[in-house]
């Protein structure tokens, strides 16, 4: 029996997704356009030859010590017409609290309704 935990074969199916992402990316945004990843993950930019609308790299919890710091990131978003968003759903050290929607409301929000 095949176990499909084997390391080999995470490996295999980690490679085609990420190949089949970074394709994807690449055949679907125009010249100049941007993609927005958060809570982190910086190294799409790297490997879609994108950029980064925002200033910030990533967004994790504590950065956001404001209403006006979200509305800059939002702000930010608008002005480039972000069409792409890779957004990974985690709770950071398992702390729901720690989940982007609760120490990012605003911005969460936004993206989930654009």
């Amino acid at each position: 029996m095949i176990d499909p935990l084997e390391p080999g074969l995470r490996r295999n199916f980690h490679r085609r997704l990420l190949d089949e992402f970074t394709t994807y990316i690449r055949d679907n945004l125009k010249s100049g356009e941007t993609l927005f990843t958060l809570p982190l993950n910086p190294i799409w930019y790297y490997l879609t030859n994108t950029k980064n609308p925002t200033y910030y790299k990533w967004i994790l919890p504590g950065m956001m010590r404001t209403q006006e710091m979200e509305e800059v990131v939002i702000r930010y978003l608008e002005s480039v017409n972000v069409r792409y968003v890779v957004y990974a759903d985690l709770a950071i050290d398992n702390q729901e609290a720690r989940r982007f929607p609760n120490y990012a409301p605003r911005i969460a929000a936004y993206i989930e309704t654009n």
